[in-house]
C-alpha cells in the first residue's frame, strides 16, 4: 500500500468522524414518534433518546394496568424504532457519500 492509499484512508477516517459528530448532531434534534396499535398511546423521543411525552387518549388511563403497561410498551418500541431507521438511512448514505463498500460495518 502506498503513501498516497495511506493518506486516502487518513483523510477519509477523518472526514467519516467529523460526518458522524454533524450526524449525531442533527439526530438528536428531531423527535421520533410511535402510536399503539388501537392508536391510543403515542410516545415521542428525542434523536439523543430521551423520552419527551406520553400521550394517552381520555379514558383509555383507566384501562387495566397490564394493558395500558403494554401499549406504552408498544407505542415506545415504535419511537424507538423510527429513531433506529432514519439512523441506518443516514449512515447508509453517509457511506455511500464517501464510497464506503455496502458491507463496511462502522465500528459501533
Amino acid at each position: 500500500m502506498g503513501m498516497m492509499d495511506i493518506f486516502g484512508m487518513m483523510q477519509k477516517a477523518k472526514t467519516l468522524q467529523s460526518r458522524m459528530t454533524e450526524m449525531q448532531k442533527e439526530l438528536a434534534m428531531q423527535v421520533f414518534s410511535g402510536t399503539d396499535s388501537t392508536g391510543n398511546v403515542t410516545v415521542r423521543m428525542s434523536g439523543a433518546t430521551q423520552f419527551l411525552a406520553c400521550e394517552i387518549a381520555p379514558g383509555f388511563g383507566s384501562a387495566d394496568p397490564l394493558i395500558l403497561g403494554n401499549a406504552v410498551t408498544e407505542a415506545s418500541n415504535g419511537a424507538m424504532n423510527a429513531f433506529r431507521t432514519a439512523s441506518v438511512e443516514r449512515l447508509t448514505a453517509l457511506k455511500k457519500e464517501l464510497g464506503l463498500p455496502d458491507n463496511f460495518e462502522l465500528p459501533f
